[in-house]
This record gives structure tokens, sequence and C-alpha cells, in this order.
């Protein structure tokens, strides 16, 4: 019945690392968009160079700029944190319930 759990616990962090990768590809591009809109071309590089912090720089910019806190980047930007949660989770279970010695 162990065996059950920790695949199950496995499975739930592997589909939580999947949608994290996802998601921050998503944030990425949308930043390197949001990049070429306002600023041009170098700071498309920057921003393709730098993903995390140009993210989180955009996200500032555009909440200060528009007043709007909860847009498409902040979203994405929480989603991808949230997931950590349930993949600490996940994987803390799973490797407390394996038995390997």
């Amino acid at each position: 019945m162990k065996k059950v759990f920790v695949g199950l616990f496995s499975s739930i962090a592997g589909l939580c690392m999947v949608l994290q990768w996802i998601i921050g590809i998503l944030v990425h591009c949308y930043a390197t968009y949001i990049a070429y809109t306002f600023s041009g071309i170098m700071s498309v590089i920057i921003t393709f160079i730098f993903p995390g912090f140009s993210a989180l720089f955009w996200a500032y910019d555009i909440g200060s700029n528009t007043g709007i806190i909860f847009n498409w980047i902040t979203v994405g930007i929480i989603l991808w944190v949230f997931l950590w949660i349930p993949i600490i989770i996940s994987v803390a279970f799973a490797s407390a319930l394996d038995d390997k010695n």
C-alpha cells in the first residue's frame, strides 16, 4: 500500500513540475512580448537573458503604470510560486513513505 502512495505523491509532484515548467515558459514569452511592445529590442535581449528578474520587473512596471496589480503576468508568477507548495509536500510524503534502506 505504501508503494501506491509513493507513486501517487510522485505523480502529483511530477504533474505540478510540468505545470510549473509550462507556466514559466508562458510567463517568459509574455514578458518578452511586453518588453518588445513597451521598450524595444534591447529590452527584449535583456528580458530573454534574465527571465526571472525581468518577469518580476515587467509585472511591477505594468502594475505601477496601469494600476492593475493582478494582470496576466502577475497571475502567472503567483501560480508558478504557489505550485511549489504541492511539489514540496508531495516529495516530502513520498520520501517519508519510501522504504529504501
